[in-house]
């Protein structure tokens, strides 16, 4: 292998690095906002729903994590409505079935490319 080879290498690994502590960040906020969104929906608290759900969707997207952002964008909508407690429920267990499904790896709430 030359220099220049493991220079690169080396390079790619480090960004590889890099890559999968941003994925462990945005799982632990994701799993945070989660809990959190929970435990208000339960409590019908609106205002801590519309919060929580607004900051994950923005974390979301500057995450790259776009249909995660959207979901949450989405639980944020119903929130707002009134009498609207089982929407809220409802948007949000499709929130947390698609972050349960999409696990932690790479493609972790992306919209596939069709």
């Amino acid at each position: 292998m030359s220099d220049i080879e493991c220079a690169g290498f080396v390079n790619e690994t480090s960004k590889l690095r890099g890559d999968i502590a941003k994925v462990g960040r945005f799982r632990e906020i994701l799993l945070k906002c989660l809990d959190e969104l929970v435990a208000a929906t339960w409590r019908r608290d609106w205002r801590e729903v519309g919060r929580v759900s607004d900051r994950l969707a923005k974390r979301s997207r500057e995450s790259g994590h776009s249909l995660v952002s959207a979901l949450a964008k989405n639980v944020n909508k119903e929130s707002q409505k009134p009498d609207n407690y089982h929407a809220v429920k409802r948007s949000l267990i499709k929130l947390i079935g698609k972050s349960d499904r999409e696990g932690t790896g790479h493609s972790f709430g992306r919209v596939p490319a069709h």
